[in-house]
């Protein structure tokens, strides 16, 4: 019976040892598992702050170019302004330039007319002399 019971001892303590045994290794294990974790949290945050960088890089450029393009559009909405203002006024003169045409036009139709009636007035008065020299003639 002593031996048996000095087998259960032992075999009491052998289990106790693979456990502390298993708890060592296990320990072991998981500080890796802490350390390369840990490694590799660094590295990713690393990364991660990198991409930051370029993001902001990123935001700050396409805020830069958002400015320019409002700029712009705000040019072009007064540079269509102004050209809309220019077409009316263009609108505007050339309607004075065909009322001012149709006017030239009358006027010089009236000249025409009077112009052919001063010939024939001429013709008139130069007739009495023509027929004086033809009977003189």
């Amino acid at each position: 019976e002593e031996v048996s019971g000095l087998a259960a001892a032992v075999s009491r303590v052998e289990r106790q040892l693979v456990s502390w045994r298993e708890e060592e290794v296990l320990a072991e294990v998981a500080r890796d598992l802490r350390r390369e974790l840990s490694e590799e949290l660094a590295s990713v945050a690393s990364e991660l702050r990198g991409e930051h960088g370029a993001f902001a890089r990123l935001a700050a450029g396409l805020a830069q170019a958002s400015g320019e393009l409002r700029r712009e559009h705000a040019e072009f909405a007064k540079a269509f302004a102004d050209l809309r203002h220019e077409h009316g006024e263009f609108t505007k003169v050339s309607s004075q330039l065909r009322e001012e045409q149709a006017a030239f036009r009358k006027v010089s139709d009236d000249l025409r007319g009077s112009q052919t009636d001063l010939a024939q007035r001429l013709a008139d008065l130069d007739r009495p002399r023509l027929l004086l020299a033809a009977a003189a003639g």
